[in-house]
């Protein structure tokens, strides 16, 4: 059986391709862009105007799932729609959620709580 070989002039196919390619929407210095009448944006663009880590975002969006998971390479930045980022952000937009003090800790019901790093830090100075 013989193959079968085509050949192909590449500056034909660029100019039929040209054509039809969709105009790449361009944000803003901010990072967003508009489109269909509600306001896009990059994770990152989210997570410097909310105030939140991109990673919290991220895992809001993808349902708890495990972040790391979702593939880092891509060539074209994902816009994401307000209205699903501050849906799934809610919980962490309330803005009564408690703030640490300077030392990285938190009280609630007159306990003290903290992370790790606060905790191995505390610690650690007291000895």
């Amino acid at each position: 059986m013989k193959r079968q070989v085509y050949i192909v002039n590449f500056n034909t196919m660029a100019r039929k391709k040209i054509g039809k390619a969709k105009a790449i929407p361009q944000a803003n210095e901010d990072g967003f862009i508009q489109r269909k009448g509600e306001r896009h944006g990059t994770l990152e663009a989210w997570a410097q105007e909310l105030k939140l880590e991109r990673d919290d975002i991220e895992a809001m969006l993808v349902g708890g799932e495990d972040p790391d998971a979702a593939p880092k390479k891509r060539r074209l930045a994902k816009f994401l729609g307000e209205s699903r980022v501050r849906e799934a952000c809610g919980d962490l937009l309330k803005g009564d959620l408690p703030q640490a003090d300077e030392d990285g800790f938190i009280e609630i019901d007159d306990e003290k709580h903290g992370t790790v790093g606060a905790w191995s830090k505390k610690l650690n100075d007291q000895e």
